[in-house]
């Protein structure tokens, strides 16, 4: 809303307007310097005698004196034309939910189950509280942020569907720990916002004695009440994970029981609410938590009025003053201004220079790295620290190495390790892990990437082993056949000289009996059919026995190296030779996956400064990535990065 006559902001520095009033009214008074002529001349004459304009000359600057001091008391006022209203404040107070995900929370005494009604009921929450701001801590052994204060219910709603025990990096119960992160959250919330009231709500199954006392003392003197939701029933149910009933050290059956006297109590003296979860918004009600200050008004025009406010316009003012004192500077400079716009031009030549000026070189390298560009940001480095990380980052694992390679820290001596084994030199690498775990024995990335590495050598030295004895059985296998070929070679001619021998004897006997035949048939002058008959068989069967011994001829192998039989061996032994070298090809793509396997094992970015940059899963499964962000956040809070 705009209004004709303005709202003063700051009426009280009308106090000074009587003050300037008299100090204008001395300038004005105040004569002027007087020369000989003025002297002597009446100041009636004075304008008509004297040439020149000193005399209106003096009366510009106190003119120009007038009005900057005119415009000054006007803008020290604060006057406003413009009335600006704003939504009404927000009655909630920030909430910070601390979630129990032990694996008490996946028995099934209530249906469907513990965890999923925890989270059906977040979601009501969050629901009922609309723009108010709620943060999400999730506690086991560890406690972590899942999302911080925030009114995005779109992303708390996401993020509150994939809680679950599995994502969480360390076993046990550690309730204190999130409400020590909770109040973490809330204490910068009030140094931005100068909020008053907090609440936090814990949603568990039980709490030890040790963590109320922890608590207690960590919510000492902040003013923010702890409100409880109980889970479970009386009664519980035993933890089934993967069809096995989760045991104690005991090997007891592990039977979580709610204990909502116990809970209840300690929530009273917190200064907060118990309720035990329900399927409806009973316990949001006792809970309070759809109007955590207990007001319930609603927003009216007065709630309007109280956030509305008239728009401070007195730097307008501000300008004629800043104009009016540029006359008092030397003549001409104002026509200067315009061409100020010209120097203004954009002077990309000079960028990299502007940078320098303000940065130094490693802050310039860490640049280049944020803007995926290694390669230069190794050049830029000056660190050796951060040249080694970056020539890491460009695949240059020669350079890498070479940085590492006098490393002395556990670190240093682990990511040494990681350069060899993106080379290839898995032995070297091996023995550097060995000394980062030496001097560090729970360095658990390097105990990893360690077993990877032999893992794969021991499957290197089977698959060479297995091709070895592969080749060597090919080779006694070609033997073997081509004995055998000489066996049958050498039988099937002893066969053939056999034939032939009982061929030659046929023939001369088939010769003697014709001889005899002739000389009975011209001493009896004929003869008989039967022995025509005879005759003729034994004529038939000549081309028969010849015959036949053609039709073996084709049939047994010959030595012809071209021949069907002896080939055959050759070939199956050119194929069991050429086998280990394909083996061998076949496997160098192994070889490569498998090496791509241990490099993507291997974090690339570890344990150089604070540096906590991490591939991401190629999953974008958001318990995945919370899980990973548990994880390091457990890694580094230990100090291994």
């Amino acid at each position: 809303m705009i209004s004709l006559w303005p709202q003063w902001q700051r009426p009280l520095f009308i106090i000074l307007l009587p003050i300037i009033v008299y100090l204008l009214w001395k300038l004005w008074k105040l004569s002027a310097h007087k020369g000989s002529w003025q002297a002597i001349i009446p100041t009636l004459f004075q304008p008509w005698l004297l040439r020149g304009s000193k005399a209106k000359e003096s009366i510009i600057p106190k003119l120009l004196i007038t009005l900057a001091s005119l415009f000054a008391i006007l803008a020290l006022l604060g006057p406003s034309w413009k009335h600006i209203k704003q939504p009404p404040l927000k009655l909630d107070a920030p909430l910070a939910i601390v979630v129990d995900m032990t694996p008490r929370m996946l028995s099934k005494d209530i249906a469907p189950s513990r965890l999923e009604s925890v989270k059906r009921k977040l979601l009501d929450i969050i629901s009922a509280r609309k723009d108010a701001q709620t943060a999400i801590i999730a506690y086991a052994g560890s406690a972590h942020v899942v999302a911080p204060l925030s009114d995005d219910k779109e992303t708390l709603d996401n993020l509150i569907k994939v809680l679950s025990p599995t994502i969480m990096p360390k076993s046990g119960e550690n309730a204190e720990a999130g409400i020590a992160k909770a109040i973490n959250l809330i204490d910068n919330t009030r140094q931005n916002n100068k909020t008053k009231k907090a609440e936090i709500l814990l949603v568990t199954t039980g709490l030890n004695e040790q963590e109320k006392e922890n608590i207690r003392k960590l919510l000492v003197g902040k003013s923010i009440n702890l409100d409880i939701l109980g889970v479970g029933t009386a009664q519980g149910a035993p933890i089934l994970i993967n069809g096995v009933f989760l045991k104690d050290s005991s090997g007891n059956i592990i039977n979580p029981k709610l204990d909502s006297d116990s809970l209840q109590a300690f929530a009273y003296s917190e200064g907060g609410y118990y309720s035990t979860i329900t399927l409806n918004n009973a316990d949001i009600d006792a809970l309070h938590l759809s109007n955590p200050t207990g007001d319930k008004r609603l927003v009216n025009e007065q709630d309007m009025r109280l956030t509305s406010f008239w728009e401070d316009q007195s730097y307008w003012l501000v300008l004629p003053i800043l104009l009016i004192a540029a006359f008092a500077g030397r003549k001409g400079w104002l026509f200067c201004i315009p061409l100020l716009a010209f120097t203004f031009q954009p002077q990309t030549a000079h960028a990299f220079e502007w940078n320098q000026l303000w940065l130094n070189k490693d802050q310039q390298g860490q640049k280049l790295l944020k803007e995926n560009k290694p390669k230069d940001a190794m050049t830029m480095f000056k660190d050796k620290r951060w040249q080694s990380y970056a020539a890491y980052e460009a695949k240059d694992y020669q350079k890498a190495e070479k940085a590492f390679a006098n490393a002395k820290t556990p670190a240093g001596i682990y990511n040494y390790g990681n350069a060899l084994a993106r080379q290839g030199k898995y032995q070297e690498a091996i023995a550097a892990w060995d000394k980062a775990i030496k001097n560090k024995p729970d360095f658990e990335q390097a105990i990893v990437n360690k077993k990877i590495v032999e893992d794969l050598l021991k499957k290197q030295a089977q698959q060479q082993n297995s091709d070895q004895n592969n080749q060597q059985q090919d080779q006694n296998q070609q033997k073997k056949n081509a004995q055998e070929n000489q066996q049958q070679n050498d039988g099937s001619s002893s066969q053939n000289n056999d034939q032939q021998n009982s061929d030659s004897k046929d023939a001369a006997q088939q010769n003697n009996s014709s001889q005899a035949s002739n000389n009975n048939q011209q001493q009896n002058n004929g003869a008989s059919p039967s022995n025509s008959q005879n005759n003729n068989e034994n004529e038939q069967g000549k081309p028969k026995s010849s015959g036949g011994a053609g039709e073996n001829s084709n049939v047994m192998p010959t030595k012809d190296p071209s021949s069907g039989e002896l080939t055959e061996p050759t070939d199956q032994q050119q194929s069991n030779t050429s086998s280990p070298e394909q083996k061998q090809d076949s496997k160098e793509p192994q070889e490569n996956s498998k090496g791509d396997t241990v490099s993507d094992s291997i974090p690339e970015n570890q344990a150089i400064d604070d540096e906590f940059k991490r591939r991401l899963p190629e999953s974008e499964d958001p318990s995945e990535l919370l899980r990973r962000k548990f994880y390091f956040e457990q890694r580094y809070n230990k100090g291994d990065y």
